[in-house]
């Protein structure tokens, strides 16, 4: 959803491979994202149980940044967006 986003606005090639850190920061570049990569790095990491406790507490901040995703897709996909 995210690439099909960015390619709409030329910031990627759709049939261009594209790593998830790099999609993250165009996507933040373009104000699709509130947080960089740093963040979303944090919400991927769970490595053991430990790790795992702490992404779950940061559900509420990922629940966040879904929503302002589909605000701002819903803001510039929607016509009359940008």
């Amino acid at each position: 959803m995210l690439k099909r986003r960015l390619a709409q606005t030329a910031a990627v090639e759709p049939e261009r491979e594209i790593t998830f850190p790099a999609l993250i920061r165009t996507a933040c570049e373009y104000g699709l994202l509130r947080s960089g990569w740093d963040v979303w790095f944090e919400f991927r990491k769970v490595y053991n149980e430990e790790t795992a406790r702490q992404v779950v507490e940061q559900i509420p901040a990922f629940a966040e940044e879904a929503d302002y995703l589909y605000q701002e897709l819903e803001r510039t996909v929607a016509p009359g967006g940008d």
